[in-house]
């Protein structure tokens, strides 16, 4: 599994604690690729975004991380066979993976809470349920057209 991690500068410490401890989390050997910030300077989401897309392939999940994951999540989920959910509980987490095949997990870093470390292994070892009315549901949202074009 490659795990890409990133984030725009306000959640810059959040992805730093994750980066410690995502081997010890996961329970599983992965990859990582650190797309960033690499330092607490401003910088526009929508790049940090523009990385993971082209950082992707079929093995890949993705951990996105702004202010309220509100900007990560419209920009990424403008790109074909990306699914990411903003997440702030583990229930949520349980049903972005097991109803929706969710591979990126959005996160606020002004919502963080003493589950995220949880929420990010429950993420990570949460498989889809492929009953007939989920698949049906994902295939659905996979037909949708969606540009992989950066203007």
């Amino acid at each position: 599994m490659q795990i890409i991690i990133g984030t725009d500068h306000r959640g810059f410490e959040l992805k730093q604690e994750i980066m410690l401890k995502i081997d010890k989390i996961s329970g599983k050997e992965v990859k990582i690729i650190d797309i960033g910030c690499y330092e607490n300077e401003e910088i526009d989401f929508t790049d940090v975004v523009f990385d993971l897309i082209d950082k992707w392939n079929e093995d890949s999940v993705g951990i996105l991380i702004c202010k309220t994951g509100i900007g990560m999540s419209i920009c990424a989920n403008r790109f074909s066979n990306i699914r990411g959910a903003i997440c702030k509980t583990i229930d949520d987490v349980i049903s972005a993976r097991s109803h929706n095949d969710a591979n990126v997990l959005i996160l606020g870093a002004k919502n963080e809470n003493e589950d995220i470390f949880k929420m990010i292994d429950v993420f990570l070892n949460t498989s889809f349920n492929d009953d007939e009315k989920y698949t049906r549901r994902v295939s659905k949202i996979n037909s949708i057209k969606c540009t992989n074009k950066i203007n």
